[in-house]
C-alpha cells in the first residue's frame, strides 16, 4: 500500500486524495505512527472512516476545502430566501421612483385618502371645481330662452330629460352611499355629453367617444362657453382621483363633488342640442311616383326631430338594418352613396310623397352604443 509520509500537512492530504482516486480502495493514513483506515465513495466524494465514524480529513472547513467539496443545496435555502423576500420591496420603490412626478400629481387631486399605507389630504382640485361649477351657471341660458330652429333638424333643438327626479335621485343616494351617487351623477353627464356631441353632425368620420374627442369637438365648435368647458375637466379630474383611491376618501369630499357635479349637469341640461329619434325605420323607398320601382339595398328611415310639439318628421336614405324605433341616433353621414330624386308611401297615412329629391347616406349610430 502506497503510503503519503514526511510531507507537508498540505501536501500531505493532497497525495491522500489522489492516491485514492486512482486506487479507488481503502487507504491507510499515518500520522505521527498513527494508521487510521480511509475509505472513499466516489458518489459523493467524501471520505468516510470505517465502519462508522466521520473521516478525518473531512471535519473541518480547511480540510473540505482541500477535497473540493461545496455545501448541499439546503445549507444555501435561507440565502436564497431571504434574497427573494427583498425582491418586491425593491422593484416597488424603483416603480415609484420612476413614476415620482405621476405620482405627485395623483396625490395632489385627492382630499383625503390613503396611498401605500400613508394618509394624506387633498388640496386645490376639490376648490377648483366649486368655482368653476359655480361660474358656469350663469353661462348658459334657460330652457325658455332657446330657439328651436328651423324644420330640417340642422339647428338647435332641446331633449327633454326630467331632471329634477334624476338629480333627486342622486342626491338621495349620495348621502347614503355616496360613491354609488357620485357614479350616477357621472352616467347622467355622460349622457348629456354623448347628445350635445353627437348632434352636432360628422360626416365620412365615426367620432369614436372618449374624453379627448369630447372635449375638442366642443371646443373647436364652440358648443360649450368656457367656464362649463373648465368645470367638466376639473369635475373629471377630482371624479377620476377619488374613483382611484379605494374607499378611504373622505365621504365629505364625495358629498361636495356631487354637490358641484351637479351643477354642471343642470348646466349641460339648458344647452341646445339636436334630437335624433327613429319614428319608422325599414321605409319602402321608389324611384317614380307611382311607388312601383322599388330602389335595391336601400330604405328610408323616418326621424322625429325636436323636443316640443309640433313634431317634424323626415326621411332619409340608409343602409343600415337595425335602426329601432324611439332610438336616439347620432347625426352622422356618409357621401360613399347617393341616391336621386325618391318617392314613398307614408307609413301613418299611406299617402305618396316625396321622399328627397337628392341625398347621401344617413349613417347615424345610435347614441348610447357609440363607444
Amino acid at each position: 500500500m502506497t503510503s503519503c509520509r514526511n510531507l507537508t500537512t498540505g501536501r500531505y492530504y493532497l497525495c491522500v486524495i489522489n492516491l485514492a482516486n486512482k486506487l479507488n480502495e481503502p487507504m491507510e493514513i499515518s500520522d505521527n505512527g498513527k494508521s487510521t483506515n480511509i475509505a472513499f465513495d466516489h458518489s459523493t466524494t467524501v471520505g468516510r472512516k470505517e465502519p462508522s465514524e466521520q473521516p478525518q480529513i473531512c471535519t473541518t472547513p480547511f480540510r473540505r476545502m482541500l477535497l473540493g467539496l461545496s455545501k448541499p443545496m439546503k445549507d444555501y435555502a435561507p440565502l436564497i430566501q431571504a434574497i427573494a423576500s427583498l425582491i418586491w420591496p425593491l422593484v416597488v420603490a424603483g416603480i415609484v421612483l420612476y413614476y415620482r412626478k405621476e405620482i405627485k400629481e395623483l396625490l395632489g387631486r385627492i382630499k383625503r385618502g390613503k396611498f401605500l399605507g400613508q394618509e394624506i389630504e387633498l388640496e386645490g382640485p376639490l376648490n377648483r371645481l366649486q368655482k368653476s361649477a359655480e361660474a358656469a351657471a350663469p353661462e348658459i341660458p334657460s330652457r325658455s330662452a332657446v330657439t328651436t330652429g328651423d324644420d330640417v333638424g340642422y339647428s338647435a333643438k332641446l331633449i327633454p330629460l326630467g331632471s329634477g327626479d334624476s338629480v333627486d335621485e342622486v342626491l338621495e343616494t349620495a348621502r347614503a352611499f355616496p360613491y354609488v351617487g357620485l357614479m350616477m351623477l357621472s352616467d347622467l353627464i355622460d349622457k348629456e355629453l354623448r347628445e350635445i356631441v353627437y348632434s352636432q353632425g360628422e360626416v365620412d368620420r365615426p367620432l369614436p367617444y372618449t374624453v379627448a374627442n369630447v372635449q375638442r369637438v366642443l371646443r373647436e365648435r364652440e358648443v360649450l362657453p368656457p367656464h362649463l368647458l373648465r368645470a367638466l375637466r376639473d369635475f373629471q379630474v377630482v371624479r377620476n382621483a377619488i374613483l382611484h383611491v379605494p374607499q378611504s376618501v373622505d365621504p365629505d369630499a364625495v358629498i361636495q363633488t356631487v354637490y358641484s357635479g351637479i351643477k354642471i349637469l343642470e348646466a349641460l341640461q339648458r344647452t341646445p342640442r339636436g334630437v335624433y329619434v327613429v319614428h319608422k325605420p325599414g321605409v319602402k323607398l321608389f324611384s317614380d311616383a307611382e311607388c312601383a320601382n322599388e330602389r335595391q339595398d336601400v330604405s328610408g328611415v323616418i326621424l322625429e326631430m325636436g323636443s316640443t310639439e309640433p313634431k317634424t318628421y323626415h326621411i332619409y336614405p340608409t343602409t343600415r338594418l337595425n335602426y329601432r324605433e324611439r332610438e336616439h341616433v347620432a347625426w352622422e353621414w356618409s357621401t360613399a352613396k347617393r341616391w336621386g330624386l325618391t318617392w314613398y308611401r307614408d307609413p301613418d297615412t299611406s299617402e305618396i310623397k316625396v321622399a328627397f329629391s337628392d341625398s347621401v347616406e344617413f349613417v347615424g349610430r345610435p347614441l348610447f352604443a357609440v363607444q
